[in-house]
């Protein structure tokens, strides 16, 4: 037995970030025994926090890399050293629990939540 249910009508809501903060490549992998990725491990630990602009992550090699403002240009498109192996973060505050779609292209991978 099939059984009709009323759906909700839910107004849609959409948001395009135009400014996020970005890091450069944080690790290294490819043809290493090992994989390391600074932003990667802060994630896993427990111990990753909402960056700005500025604040500084230290490298398994001893180096350091710096968060940066990124401003999307005049089609929606983010460019920079940042965004050929590194990371974005950005935030959507929603006023009331909502079910959204991310729609992005040229990323290998995104962290939601």
């Amino acid at each position: 037995m099939l059984a009709l249910l009323p759906f909700l009508a839910v107004a849609q809501t959409s948001f395009t970030f135009d400014h996020v903060v970005a890091i450069s490549a944080v690790g290294v992998s490819g043809r290493s025994a090992t994989h390391t990725d600074a932003v990667e491990a802060a994630v896993v630990d427990g111990s990753f926090q909402p960056p700005h602009a500025g604040d500084v992550v230290h490298l398994p090699n001893g180096r350091t890399a710096t968060w940066r403002d990124a401003v999307a240009d005049k089609t929606g498109n983010f460019s920079g050293d940042a965004f050929s192996g590194g990371y974005a973060f950005a935030t959507y505050d929603a006023r009331q629990p909502e079910v959204m779609i991310l729609e992005a292209a040229g990323h290998s991978m995104v962290y939601v939540n």
